[in-house]
């Protein structure tokens, strides 16, 4: 019956909107994946960056619990380097942070996705970030596949980086969408 099945989906950890919702899975023959917190962890960790970039930046990200100051900071840890103390810290939600560091006015502000760029007296410094692929990714995916799927990741990530992970995990990448692209991919998926 549809209650057992929405039962049994619940106790793997999915939740249907309606038995309707359950009926309507058996006719999927294309899914898309968001890649953020679904085939990765969510949390990003540190690719490629300068001493000096991650000093600067985690002297104003030090106290921030965002999960690209966490990586931030702790890469800058792992290399054993000091971090000052920045003052005046504002946080510009969805557009960085700014503030002072060693007496001087630093941004860390968002570039192109998968990076930030740190700006100091009209210097800009790159700090590239990666998430990480969930352990059981390509597991969950290659079963998806087993069972005649097509498998699509859709992310706002740039070119290079949604490349990367896809290769990893074997599926067909659209890269650099936007939150409303990526609803507007889906609504003609429905059709």
């Amino acid at each position: 019956s549809a209650a057992s099945g929405m039962a049994a989906a619940a106790r793997s950890g999915l939740l249907l909107r309606s038995s309707d919702a359950l009926i309507r899975l058996a006719d999927v023959e294309h899914v898309v994946l968001d890649k953020t917190g679904t085939v990765t962890h969510g949390e990003s960790r540190v690719l490629s960056a300068s001493d000096d970039a991650l000093r600067l930046a985690s002297g104003l990200e030090r106290n921030s619990g965002h999960p690209v100051a966490r990586a931030i900071v702790a890469e800058t840890i792992r290399r054993g380097i000091a971090i000052p103390q920045g003052s005046g810290v504002v946080e510009m939600p969805g557009l960085g942070i700014r503030g002072v560091v060693d007496g001087r006015a630093c941004e860390v502000r968002r570039a192109r996705v998968g990076s930030v760029e740190v700006v100091r007296d009209g210097r800009c410094l790159e700090i590239v970030l990666q998430d990480r692929p969930r352990v059981d990714a390509r597991a969950t995916l290659d079963g998806l596949r087993a069972l005649g799927l097509k498998l699509t990741l859709a992310t706002g990530d740039s070119q290079d980086p949604a490349l990367r992970v896809a290769a990893g995990l074997g599926v067909d990448v659209l890269h650099s969408l936007s939150p409303l692209d990526k609803v507007t991919l889906l609504r003609r998926a429905e059709t």
